[in-house]
């Protein structure tokens, strides 16, 4: 049988080979059963999420995968210029952003008692603008941190943990 693997992205951003989402990821349940994906993606659209909504996105997704199933979501770094455009909801994200939805690291933060209950392994990867290629890891860390339009993407690598 072949994997099910949902785009959530944004028409802008769909991938070849994965299946387009025909539903809004604001709109509660989503169609699909209990356990019944192996992954998401959604690229250009959690950003434009109000937070209550971002929490709902993920509460779903982790409903939906089945368990070690995987959530891929690239936003528009915090300190990247697309954070900024018109359609972009406050908070803007930042790699922590998605350690909420890890049970441990809720936790380990002291929010356990946040009304969040999917539990994640999450890791991060930040694409740089393209300035900083040829520049060395450590200047690149630093830049990450320190300078406004530096990173110009994240993407949270989320599995499902049971």
């Amino acid at each position: 049988m072949s994997a099910v693997r949902i785009d959530l992205s944004a028409p802008n951003a769909m991938q070849p080979g994965w299946t387009p989402a025909a539903h809004d990821v604001r709109v509660a349940p989503w169609p699909w059963a209990d356990g019944s994906v192996d992954e998401l993606r959604c690229d250009d659209r959690f950003h434009r999420l109000a937070a209550p909504e971002r929490i709902r996105f993920m509460e779903e997704a982790w409903r939906v995968l089945k368990a070690g199933g995987t959530l891929e979501v690239t936003v528009p770094h915090a300190r990247s210029e697309a954070a900024n455009a018109p359609d972009a909801v406050w908070p803007p994200l930042v790699e922590n952003s998605f350690l909420y939805f890890d049970a441990e690291a809720r936790a380990d933060m002291r929010v356990a008692h946040y009304e969040i209950h999917c539990d994640f392994a999450v890791e991060i990867g930040v694409r740089m603008d393209s300035a900083w290629d040829a520049r060395p890891e450590a200047e690149k860390l630093h830049a990450i941190r320190h300078f406004h339009g530096a990173v110009a993407a994240m993407t949270a690598f989320l599995t499902k943990r049971p």
